[in-house]
């Protein structure tokens, strides 16, 4: 006789990831024990499912579309079974970039530093949201700047290295400061 309770599976969200971060074990939530999973069709590149466990886990490495994946439970001793099914999308990194006005400055001055590839931005340091982000660094300083893709969530980071040369260090010396109108002096700098 065909038991007549049926066995229960779910998984928790979420339901989107991105390539390069690992994610959250998934750990089903059963009504019985179960002694056997599996999946169809394979989960993406870098995600494994447990087949004694049910925990799928890992680092995807390739970006995936929005895939249905169905796991079956199987309660080997009862014979019952049932699935779960779950979207899952792999997400690629923005390609987050920088460019600037300049990379090398005189003490003083000030250059702009674009990011681009990516929806919002946070520098560091100083935490600014502004893209082109302007700078007067008084030393030498890397700039990082995450910037998100906002219809998926991801992140990434770029970085850029302003350098700062001091301003050259210039006396004078002058053979006499005082004159009279006619009468001439030698300046020399140092």
């Amino acid at each position: 006789a065909v038991d007549a309770v049926q066995l229960k599976l779910s998984y928790p969200s979420p339901n989107s990831y991105t390539v390069g971060t690992a994610i959250t074990a998934l750990s089903p939530t059963t009504s019985e024990t179960i002694l056997s999973y599996s999946v169809s069709p394979a989960l993406p590149a870098g995600l494994t499912l447990n087949t004694s466990t049910g925990v799928i886990s890992g680092t995807p490495t390739v970006v995936s579309p929005t895939t249905t994946y169905t796991v079956t439970g199987t309660n080997t001793a009862t014979g019952c079974t049932n699935t779960s099914t779950r979207l899952i999308t792999v997400n690629a990194l923005p390609a987050v970039s920088t460019t600037a006005t300049a990379t090398t400055l005189c003490a003083g001055a000030s250059t702009t530093i674009t990011a681009a590839n990516a929806n919002t931005y946070v520098w560091q340091p100083g935490g600014s949201t502004t893209n082109p982000l302007t700078v007067t660094p008084a030393s030498t300083t890397t700039y990082t700047v995450t910037g998100t893709n906002t219809a998926t969530g991801c992140t990434n980071t770029s970085t850029r290295l302003i350098t700062v040369n001091a301003l050259p260090a210039v006396s004078t010396t002058a053979t006499a400061t005082t004159l009279c109108a006619g009468a001439s002096t030698t300046i020399t700098a140092a």
